[in-house]
């Protein structure tokens, strides 16, 4: 059961403050902790680029930037159209040889949908509905010059459940 608004404790960390855009769209996820981070993929902008031409330099120079903000490990959630953006290694691997513990959660795979719920269940913590998470998450980015595309609880549900691939 959620809190009630006024018993929920704020965020304690501000955003960093906004000037150009954050190099690879880096930032804590929200204000209140510092355990999670956002970052666009390392070499690639949308639209996707084509498959393997996203180079190990590309991915060493990435890993390098979050490891120096004490960045241990990365989830990724990608789908296999994305991960063929990268050239072998591949991004997993190319991680891995920067020192990063790489952790890959296909986000389209079978069985996908449950574990993602159970991370989920894990961050509501803070007693936030979906939205107010998602409201608080989108305001924080916009603060921090970041891009953050957060879908509906609707949407959200349809693309883990399976139905949206």
């Amino acid at each position: 059961m959620a809190a009630a608004a006024a018993e929920r404790p704020p965020p304690t960390q501000p955003p960093p403050p906004h000037g150009e855009r954050p190099r690879h769209n880096f930032a804590p996820a929200s204000g209140r902790d510092t355990a999670v981070f956002g970052a666009s993929m390392p070499g690639c902008a949308d639209p996707l680029p084509p498959p393997g031409s996203v180079g190990p330099a590309a991915v060493a120079e990435w890993a390098s930037f979050v490891r120096a903000r004490g960045v241990t490990d990365v989830v990724i959630l990608l789908g296999d159209d994305e991960l063929a953006c990268y050239a072998p290694p591949g991004l997993a691997e190319g991680c891995r040889a920067e020192g990063l513990a790489p952790h890959l959660l296909r986000a389209r795979a079978p069985g996908a949908a449950a574990k993602i719920m159970a991370v989920l269940d894990e961050c509501a913590a803070y007693g936030l509905s979906f939205e107010e998470a998602t409201a608080e998450v989108e305001a924080y980015a916009a603060a921090a010059g970041v891009q953050r595309r957060v879908p509906s609880w609707e949407r959200f549900r349809w693309f883990v459940s399976g139905e949206g691939w």
